[in-house]
């Protein structure tokens, strides 16, 4: 697939439910969509799920279920996201097969160096560039320099940026050398979901332009 700048999250501290969030975004022109709760029990997540694989399914949009494989699996979801601490990447390719998407996130150049010599990886999430909302414990933050060293080790695997984003940060995107930005936490103002989705996604979309006649 081609791989757009914009990749977003759902939340568990706004006001919708996340197959709500799912169809709002949806419904606005996002093409890549991650589901990520952490705080969701697992019938209730498992209805939720399936209910933002339906949806973006009729968007034809690209969703992703960050660390439950075996719910990507089960509802035929475009892929799965791992964290360093989530299941392994073989297995999750070996459950899902050749066609899902699995992501992968780093922290460090040596993670970078497994990520790339494990050669599972269809995409990775680089960061966390700034302190953000959804993180309970982040691993520190790294200069800009290694950001562009990881990404460079890593090319061409689609790197996306991750950590406290908002609509002021695609010019990260030439700067680091990336495919895109992860955004999730700038979606929304406190509790009310989407506030800021519209300027987001004309940001997303100014920067394509920009590279069009670049």
């Amino acid at each position: 697939m081609e791989f757009p700048n914009l990749y977003c999250l759902t939340s568990d501290r706004v006001n919708l439910s996340h197959s709500k969030q799912v169809e709002m975004m949806c419904k606005k022109g996002v093409r890549l969509i991650q589901f990520r709760t952490k705080t969701l029990g697992p019938e209730f997540l498992k209805n939720e799920a399936k209910r933002a694989v339906e949806i973006s399914g009729h968007y034809e949009t690209t969703l992703i279920i960050n660390d439950f494989v075996k719910i990507s699996s089960l509802l035929n979801a475009s892929g799965v996201h791992l964290g360093k601490d989530d299941q392994l990447p073989d297995y999750a390719r070996k459950k899902l097969g050749s066609e899902k998407l699995i992501g992968e996130t780093v922290h460090l150049l040596t993670e970078a160096k497994t990520v790339k010599d494990r050669g599972v990886a269809d995409y990775v999430g680089i960061g966390p560039y700034r302190n953000s909302e959804t993180k309970n414990s982040l691993t520190s933050i790294l200069s800009d320099n290694e950001y562009l060293e990881i990404s460079g080790l890593l090319e061409p695997i689609p790197r996306y940026l991750i950590g406290g984003l908002d609509s002021n940060d695609f010019s990260l995107i030439k700067k680091l050398n990336l495919t895109g930005i992860c955004v999730c936490s700038a979606l929304s103002e406190g509790r009310e979901f989407g506030i800021h989705l519209s300027d987001i996604l004309l940001e997303a979309n100014k920067k394509n332009q920009e590279l069009v006649y670049e």
